[in-house]
């Protein structure tokens, strides 16, 4: 783009239509001049062979560029950050570049080459350049102020969707004047910082505004327990009005994830679905906010804008709904047999107790959310090489509520002993084998599932 910006420096501008036989004094020592900006460039004709002319232009227009001074001036916008100093370097890399696009009413001066070099001397005037400025300040602001003037009526109508869009639409209208104080008067002849007026009318709507829920604390089972439950919060602003259209992130304690993004609906309401609890966590939190990154998108693609805004909206309130998580519960009533004998210890039942419980259940005889029934027995099935073999019959109900919502059946567990008793025994441990390491892992996850 600069080699295009070339094209519009002044035609009447003094220029070396023959190249000097000596190398000029401004090549080795850079000029200074009180009434110009200057701007050196050049290029090797080695490197850019065909095109060395217009390398040097480029590095003269840069060079340039690069003369006129930028900072971060008192009672700028910038300066109100917390981080001016961050904001500067990002200023002054934007209006360099800036710069460097708008250039014009430049000259080119001085050229000079010899068979390996061409230099090219670049000067604009600071009163040109200043006057050119002023204009396109006032521009600016005139069109900044209009976009002001929609942002408080839509502010004073509790339109915070709105409101946010014109103040940034401001902001972005004097970008390039961010780092200035932009003194104007009031109506009252009160003198005021323009900039200031916008970013702190910005920064109170985007901190005022807040995800709310009649709900401060809620008990949870972990698992799939609850179903369907959800919470809803209504986006507000700081009087209190409801505000619709406006990007919120709610984020569970426990996800990975950021969290999920809603857009506020009617009356500024969010319904967020609870999901399913699957962590050992006992106090676990949900929180909802405006989400700045998502709102930033959005709204401009303005880079210095967005760093301000960011700044804006680390700074939101975000309310925490706290979940008090409970383990389910469980409670096991046993049947066990061996060889139509009651077992002294119930083998099967004594193991899901204790894999429930290594897995965050607890026991509750009372009211289980849980209530699993084992019957079971042994049966002999015949001798074979002295060896006795018995298999294990029977089948585990689960009931939530009243309602059975799993059975299965003890089948084809076999074993094998030197007699009847202690086959059916073997048998049992073999029973105790799949409970711990197929069966129970298997129905935990469905219930209870961890990932």
């Amino acid at each position: 783009m600069l080699t295009i910006l070339t094209l519009q420096s002044c035609s009447g501008s003094k220029q070396s239509l023959e190249p000097s036989k000596k190398e000029p004094h401004w090549i080795a020592q850079r000029p200074a001049d009180s009434e110009y900006y200057i701007g050196v460039g050049h290029s090797s004709k080695t490197i850019h062979p065909f095109d060395y002319d217009v390398v040097a232009k480029q590095n003269a227009l840069e060079n340039l560029a690069g003369e006129i001074s930028v900072s971060v001036r008192a009672n700028s916008v910038l300066s109100r950050t917390e981080n001016p100093d961050g904001f500067s370097e990002s200023y002054r890399s934007q209006i360099r570049t800036q710069s460097n696009l708008e250039l014009e009413g430049f000259e080119v001066y001085d050229t000079w080459e010899d068979d390996e070099r061409f230099y090219v001397l670049y000067r604009l005037s600071k009163a040109e350049w200043a006057a050119a400025q002023l204009a396109k300040k006032r521009k600016a602001m005139a069109q900044s102020k209009d976009w002001y003037a929609k942002a408080l009526r839509a502010d004073s109508l509790h339109n915070a969707s709105e409101a946010l869009t014109y103040y940034v639409k401001a902001l972005e209208s004097i970008d390039t004047y961010l780092g200035e104080p932009l003194e104007e008067f009031d109506e009252n002849g009160e003198k005021i910082f323009y900039g200031n007026e916008v970013y702190f009318h910005l920064a109170g709507l985007i901190q005022g505004l807040s995800a709310r829920s009649a709900i401060s604390k809620l008990t949870l089972k972990q698992g799939t327990l609850q179903q369907n439950e959800s919470i809803e919060f209504t986006l507000t602003n700081e009087s209190g009005s409801p505000q619709s259209g406006l990007p919120v992130l709610v984020k569970y304690s426990e996800q990975l994830s950021r969290g999920i993004v809603f857009t506020s609906g009617d009356h500024g309401k969010i319904t967020y679905p609870i999901p399913v609890i699957r962590s050992n966590e006992r106090t676990q939190y949900i929180r909802a906010r405006l989400d700045g990154e998502h709102w930033q998108n959005e709204i401009t693609e303005n880079r210095l804008v967005r760093d301000i805004l960011n700044g804006l909206t680390t700074k939101i309130e975000e309310p925490i709904i706290e979940l008090e998580v409970l383990p389910p519960t469980f409670k096991v009533l046993s049947t066990e047999k061996n060889l139509g004998k009651p077992l002294g210890t119930a083998m099967l039942g004594g193991t899901v107790r204790s894999v429930l419980l290594a897995n965050g259940f607890a026991s509750d005889s009372l009211a289980p959310d849980y209530f699993i029934s084992i019957v079971s027995d042994t049966g002999s099935a015949g001798v074979m090489r002295n060896m006795a073999t018995c298999f294990l019959q029977g089948e585990m109900i689960i009931s939530h509520d009243g309602k059975e919502i799993y059975r299965t059946s003890f089948h084809e567990i076999k074993g094998v002993q030197l007699n009847y008793p202690t086959a059916g025994m073997a048998a049992y441990r073999e029973g105790v084998e799949w409970l711990t390491y197929e069966m129970l892992p298997l129905w935990i996850d469905r219930v209870r599932p961890m990932r």
